[in-house]
């Protein structure tokens, strides 16, 4: 799905996005003045996609993937039996990094903060005073990096890493922690993770694991 239309396709695809979801902001605001936080938090649903989006679950799925792959490519390369799971760790962590320098760079406070209204720091003044800034969503940029990497991976896996994406970025806007804009802005930033991610691990995989491609696609 990725290599059918081209990573910087699905890129540009996601700025134009990221400017339209700024109509969605006010609504997406209100929405979260209707939930009680407190119950938010008790919910499973809410519980589940928050998992997606803390980093310490991928780096668990990750050595889970290279257990596998230990067993399955016996007697391959190290660097070729660890691709897998360091493609998604590298993914979910360089998503998330770069959600918290962004986040700190633009400086927007958080919604529940400002009451629903676009409120920004001075320019890189959130590297001195990062509390409370919401663009992007890092949480969500995890879950969406790590899910563009299991797609990258393996294609039919794409609606598990849609739904990991959407309902960790769903459960950030219920919070009223992040605008929809916010949630939108981790999605390109998770695929710009996913893609530098399969980048740095392409050349780890061997000649010999190319039929093991087949139902892959690289970001």
């Amino acid at each position: 799905m990725i290599r059918r239309h081209g990573p910087m396709a699905w890129l540009a695809a996601g700025v134009v996005g990221f400017a339209a979801s700024h109509l969605l902001d006010g609504a997406g605001f209100r929405w979260s003045r209707t939930i009680e936080l407190a119950r938010l938090e008790e919910q499973d649903w809410y519980k589940l996609f928050r998992v997606a989006g803390y980093l310490p679950t991928w780096v668990l799925v990750g050595l889970a993937l290279i257990l596998v792959d230990r067993k399955r490519l016996t007697g391959r390369p190290v660097r070729e039996v660890a691709r897998r799971g360091a493609a998604l760790v590298l993914a979910a962590t360089g998503s998330g990094l770069l959600a918290e320098l962004l986040k700190m760079a633009v400086g927007r406070a958080r919604p529940i903060v400002t009451g629903g209204r676009y409120e920004f720091r001075a320019f890189l003044r959130g590297f001195v005073e990062s509390a409370d800034l919401g663009l992007p969503s890092s949480h969500a940029a995890v879950a969406f990096g790590a899910g563009f990497a299991l797609l990258a991976l393996h294609r039919p896996l794409w609606p598990l890493a849609a739904l990991l994406g959407a309902g960790c970025a769903a459960g950030r806007v219920a919070s009223g922690a992040h605008f929809v804009s916010d949630t939108v802005g981790s999605l390109v930033v998770g695929l710009a993770g996913a893609m530098l991610a399969a980048r740095l691990t392409r050349g780890w995989e061997g000649r010999g694991a190319a039929g093991d491609r087949g139902g892959g696609a690289e970001s």
